[in-house]
C-alpha cells in the first residue's frame, strides 16, 4: 500500500528528505502495473477456471 506517511519515514530513514515526490513516482508506476496484472490474471481466472472459485462452485450446484 502506498501512503505518504510511510514514503515520508523511508525517504528520512535513508536520508533522502525533500525527495519524497520521486520516490512517489517511482512506486507508482509499479503499483499501477501491478494493479493491471493481477486484474487481468484474476479476469482470466474467472473465465476459464471458474471452479476454483468457491463461490462460482456454489452457483453451479
Amino acid at each position: 500500500m502506498i501512503s505518504p506517511q510511510s514514503i515520508a519515514i523511508a525517504c528520512a530513514a535513508v536520508g533522502l528528505v525533500g525527495k519524497e515526490s520521486d520516490l512517489f513516482k517511482f512506486t507508482l508506476k509499479y503499483s499501477l502495473a501491478f494493479i493491471i496484472l493481477i486484474g487481468i490474471w484474476t479476469a482470466i481466472i474467472a473465465m476459464f477456471i471458474p471452479y476454483i472459485i468457491p463461490e462460482a462452485v456454489a452457483l453451479v450446484k
